[in-house]
């Protein structure tokens, strides 16, 4: 293996890593998202995981080709790794190709042909898709038109999903995700994105497409969620073949990634719980839980995030009590969260709550020593 395609591989075994983020859904939302720039309220990590999830399904690339919408947020991650990156249209052919839900129309439809030819052989199609006001509907139409027999969904946060196809009899080795790993240029890249094991990048993986499509029933113009794709047994990752990894080694990577699906269905079932009226302390449970039995879990991690963004905002605009609230469903959910504790007993201390202020301080301070 090159010490490119080894670098693929340790991106690969890098994705499911996210770290508690998944905690005020239930009043809070994300921007709307641009189709060429990205939202400030848009986790950025989420890239770095989706490319980790691309190198999962093909460990052994080491070009990545994007459309231009998305250059700014792929460009340096790939290079920083080693990889060649270059854009729809450039000369040549690609291991991986970016493309995002803009490139189907109103039906659904890909002109695949045009970016057929711009991969190689074994390459691998990775579409990442904004669901957030997506119908089911829409989202089904764009299952079908990809005209590659081996799709799959990662569902990387409540709207941020990847969507990866590759030709009928692509293998994958488990040997190949852990060199991935082990090459320190990646190994780095996706530490800064809390990604810590191979194993972990499976949090995110919810099926292949033929069981995904299962699910589309009754009336599909409701928007999509999560939650529509989680059946009673949890995704297998069966297609994840061994290679060169010791048995046990491999044995006990599958259970791990067995075990942060698990933690995932307990945040998606939180997720639920907060679109119900009454049910905010049940889903804060929920979610408090999945922060301690995976604490780096993308889903989770992307919703903290939108919860410390909103806490700001609210703050700027003199909303002390919402920003507050913020502060409170984080800690909540994650109460070793020093930064959050620091935020809170600012924002305690200007609204008069002293007491409280000085808890919150005392207890930052407790948890820095």
């Amino acid at each position: 293996m090159t010490a490119k395609r080894r670098i693929a591989a340790a991106a690969a075994a890098l994705l499911a890593i996210a770290v508690a983020a998944c905690v005020a859904a239930f009043f809070l939302g994300g921007g709307k998202r641009p189709a060429a720039k990205r939202d400030p309220f848009a986790f950025d990590a989420l890239r770095t995981h989706a490319l980790a999830a691309a190198l999962i399904e093909k460990p052994d690339s080491d070009m990545v080709r994007a459309v231009a919408s998305l250059e700014g947020e792929l460009r340096q991650r790939c290079e920083r790794i080693g990889f060649e990156f270059t854009l729809d249209g450039d000369d040549g052919v690609s291991d991986v190709f970016f493309i995002t839900g803009d490139e189907f129309g109103r039906d659904g439809r890909l002109d695949f042909r045009r970016f057929e030819k711009q991969l190689s052989d074994d390459g691998e199609l990775a579409v990442l898709l904004d669901v957030k006001g997506m119908t089911a509907s829409r989202f089904k139409a764009i299952l079908e038109n990809i005209p590659l027999p081996d799709v799959r969904l990662w569902m990387l946060s409540e709207r941020e999903w990847l969507v990866t196809a590759r030709r009928a009899g692509a293998q994958r080795f488990y040997s190949d995700v852990i060199d991935v790993f082990a090459f320190g240029p990646a190994f780095e890249l996706f530490l800064d994105g809390y990604i810590e094991a191979p194993w972990e990048v499976f949090a995110s993986y919810a099926g292949r497409r033929d069981d995904i499509m299962t699910a589309f029933k009754g009336d599909l113009s409701a928007e999509v969620k999560p939650e529509y794709f989680v059946s009673k047994d949890v995704a297998p990752v069966d297609w994840m073949l061994p290679g060169g990894t010791d048995a046990d080694i491999f044995a006990k990577s599958m259970r791990e990634a067995r075990s942060v699906q698990i933690v995932r269905r307990g945040i998606i079932e939180g997720n639920m719980l907060s679109r119900v009226e009454g049910e905010s302390e049940n889903a804060i449970s929920k979610w408090a839980a999945g922060a301690l039995a995976n604490p780096r879990d993308s889903m989770l991690l992307d919703r903290l995030y939108t919860l410390a963004v909103n806490a700001r905002a609210f703050a700027e605009v003199g909303n002390l009590r919402g920003a507050a609230k913020c502060y409170e469903t984080m800690i909540s959910v994650r109460p070793n969260d020093v930064s959050a504790l620091r935020q809170y007993a600012k924002t305690a201390a200007r609204l008069g709550m002293l007491e409280i202020s000085r808890a919150a301080s005392r207890r930052a301070a407790e948890l820095e020593k």
